[in-house]
């Protein structure tokens, strides 16, 4: 006890080189320290012990002139230990083992893979061309190159070849190496195989295994070719997920599955990099097969979603945005139906979420906790520039606010407008030959996805309704005005679906050539801090009919799965543990949408 005083009292950290065993010794540190945290006759045994430390040094009970120093140390004591429990809760909210928590103090390191140069966490992304396809992958140590070989045939090295770039970073002591390459010059709906790595690697470490992927036919999303699109949000590395992956893996190897959508909470990292690792090494079988589309979510806040953008390589319109930035916060891409122009499906990519000043207060919460009891070799954390203004309502701001810029926000009328005018001179050019709407005058769908929602009836999550509002007051009338036919969102540990919506009432009670968006929370995939079940019973609120296969609030895991054809998108919800579906709606649409 009388150490903890003295570590109290110190100006400054004892210096301390990082070596193995001083990660050993960090994590029984911390995992003394939760026990101790969890236990509350401990404390209160360490809070009396230590107030007899401080009658000792400063003379407590009168004897001395010292009396304010030892009440202040007396209070600095049990201020210290109270710390534990707080600490202790918080960290096990992110599920941080000691390791982890170790790694963030900058005395152990996380390595990604087992293996120095073996390619690992391989998965795909669109790109704004169609006949290109994106792949990253994951090695622990530096390559020669970055190399990507594919082909028509299994046999990868006698087909095309090109090296890509790579990327990392040191955050929590992460150590790997991203990659990630671009397959060019593919077949509309030709089948291709391929391998990822570097021909000079080490032995056996040098290639990934070949995977084998179909691009996406031109007529994707008309009724020769539709598109099948699964829906996730809020899913997580550990085994609340298992149910949802097995499913989709399920779907790929049927050939039933053109690519996915997670629109936020990927893996439930909370700044534990191997819980990134982990996460994309158990989707490998999905995300090296079909593209694996993305958005960020309020989990991926750490290090302003460093470990986000490096990881996911997103479709940026032109390499860069209007406020100069060049990461896939913001995305939109076009996906067949003759480039979005007659059917097929134009797919938003929105950023809803801003860092709070939580995090900033968790960081130096940390850093002080451990600088003060242990003398880890620390420095201060970083600021952020303009922090956002801390909140008195906890449950507003735990960890981030809902937020949309008004870069994205132009950028976004500006996208919906451009896919409308496409559209229209499509429609025209078509009927003007043909007489008639058919497969390449198709109306064409526009799918929104992004994490926080605009509409939901659950309000346990933080900032929520309030960021549920602000994110109305921004971005629904250019949504609306847009033209967008679907809004998935997450956010929500729940599954929920509204009318077609307006201003918070429904503008029809079906979902023929509706005058307005339809809103789908879809954050049911599965993750550690369980699912709730939203109340409904609001005005936008669809009726119940089980027998007819109509359930629009779900608790359970699970995923959705949407299915676009020329003029119709079909949204089914499947639950993860069986994969029987249990809400089903369509949208049907002609060219125009129907006016109030």
């Amino acid at each position: 006890m009388a150490a903890l005083l003295l570590a109290l009292a110190a100006s400054t950290p004892h210096a301390l080189t990082p070596s193995p065993a001083d990660c050993t010794l960090c994590q029984v540190v911390l995992s003394t320290a939760a026990k101790f945290g969890a236990n509350a006759t401990s404390i209160a045994q360490a809070i009396a012990s230590l107030s007899k430390d401080c009658d000792a040094l400063f003379g407590g009970g009168g004897k001395h002139v010292n009396g304010t120093l030892d009440e202040l140390c007396k209070d600095l004591a049990a201020a210290a230990v109270d710390v534990f429990p707080f600490g202790d809760k918080q960290i096990g909210s992110l599920a941080w083992d000691a390791r982890a928590g170790c790694a963030a103090l900058g005395v152990c390191d996380v390595p990604c893979c087992a293996l120095a140069t073996a390619p690992q966490q391989v998965h795909l992304a669109l790109t704004r061309e169609p006949a290109e396809m994106s792949v990253s992958w994951t090695t622990r140590n530096a390559t020669a190159t970055s190399t990507v070989q594919w082909g028509s045939t299994p046999l990868c090295d006698q087909g095309e070849s090109v090296n890509g770039r790579t990327d990392t970073f040191a955050h929590f002591g992460w150590v790997g190496v991203l990659h990630t390459a671009t397959m060019t010059g593919l077949a509309p709906g030709g089948l291709y195989y391929y391998r990822v790595g570097d021909a000079s690697g080490a032995v056996g470490e040098r290639w990934s295994q070949v995977w084998s992927f179909k691009a996406l036919p031109a007529d994707a999303g008309t009724d020769a070719s539709p598109l099948r699109m699964a829906s996730v949000g809020d899913m997580g590395y550990a085994n609340n997920s298992d149910g949802t992956v097995a499913q989709l893996e399920a779907l790929v190897d049927a050939g039933e599955l053109d690519l996915v959508l997670h629109n936020g909470d990927i893996s439930y990292a909370d700044g534990d990099m191997g819980h990134w690792d982990v996460f994309l090494r158990k989707i490998e079988r999905v995300a090296a097969r079909v593209p694996y589309m993305v958005t960020p979510g309020n989990h991926e806040v750490w290090f302003n979603f460093t470990a986000y953008k490096k990881r996911f390589a997103m479709p940026v319109v032109g390499g860069h945005h209007a406020d100069g930035t060049e990461d896939a916060m913001y995305w939109s891409v076009d996906v067949g139906g003759a480039g979005g122009a007659g059917g097929g499906v134009h797919l938003v990519g929105l950023n809803t979420v801003r860092l709070g000043a939580f995090v900033l207060l968790s960081c130096s919460c940390l850093w002080t906790i451990c600088r003060v009891a242990f003398s880890f070799p620390l420095t201060p954390p970083p600021r952020l520039s303009n922090p956002t203004q801390p909140t008195n309502n906890v449950k507003e701001s735990v960890l981030d606010r809902a937020a949309m810029s008004d870069a994205q926000l132009t950028w976004l009328k500006d996208d919906l407008a451009a896919t409308q005018a496409r559209r229209a001179g499509a429609r025209s050019g078509a009927n003007a030959h043909a007489g008639s709407r058919g497969a390449a005058a198709g109306a064409g769908f526009t799918v929104a996805l992004g994490h926080r929602p605009l509409y939901a009836s659950n309000t346990g999550g933080n900032d929520v309704p309030q960021g549920n509002a602000l994110l109305r007051r921004r971005a629904e009338a250019i949504l609306d005005e847009g033209g967008a036919d679907l809004v998935l969102q997450a956010h929500c540990h729940d599954y929920e679906r509204t009318l077609p919506v307006r201003n918070g009432a429904p503008t029809s009670r079906n979902y023929t050539s509706p005058a307005s968006p339809v809103y789908v929370v879809n954050g049911a995939a599965g993750n550690r801090e369980e699912n709730d079940r939203a109340p409904g019973n609001e005005s936008w609120s669809p009726a119940a009919d089980p027998a007819r296969g109509i359930v629009p609030l779900m608790r359970d895991v699970s995923y959705g799965v949407v299915t676009v054809t020329t003029d119709s998108l079909r949204f089914q919800q499947f639950f993860s543990s069986n994969g029987s579906a249990f809400d089903t709606f369509t949208i049907t649409k002609t060219h125009q949408r129907r006016e109030l």
